[in-house]
């Protein structure tokens, strides 16, 4: 194997592995704050700050919060449209074409159903 075919990269952006977790836990933490705590039955946005810590205690503990937290038909939409996804992928025409170079030497192949610049 060369070195110098696709070295293993060595500066990251974003704080790299760190900053994957922050963002992968981040926001959709930023999203439940925003949707919970931002509404009329919280107080308000923002909710009062001397009752917040009350209310998360009181919902966290309630098994009732933690079923609101479900919801089936939007569970059996995404299911639905991730088929159609892949369905799609798998029936529909392209033309195979090769990816870039890997550190192995190897390319490999992926299925590509737009318009490819030769």
């Amino acid at each position: 194997m060369s070195k110098g075919l696709n070295p293993r990269t060595t500066r990251y952006e974003f704080l790299g592995p760190p900053g994957v977790f922050l963002i992968t836990i981040g926001a959709p933490a930023m999203i439940y704050l925003l949707h919970f705590g931002c509404s009329e039955a919280g107080g308000g946005c923002p909710p009062p700050l001397d009752t917040a810590l009350e209310l998360v205690v009181y919902s966290v503990s309630d098994m009732n919060w933690w079923k609101g937290l479900w919801d089936t038909e939007a569970s059996l939409i995404y299911l639905a449209w991730y088929a159609f996804c892949v369905l799609s992928w798998a029936i529909l025409p392209g033309d195979q074409v090769e990816g870039t170079t890997l550190r192995n030497g190897k390319k490999q192949l992926y299925k590509i159903n737009g318009t490819t610049l030769k």
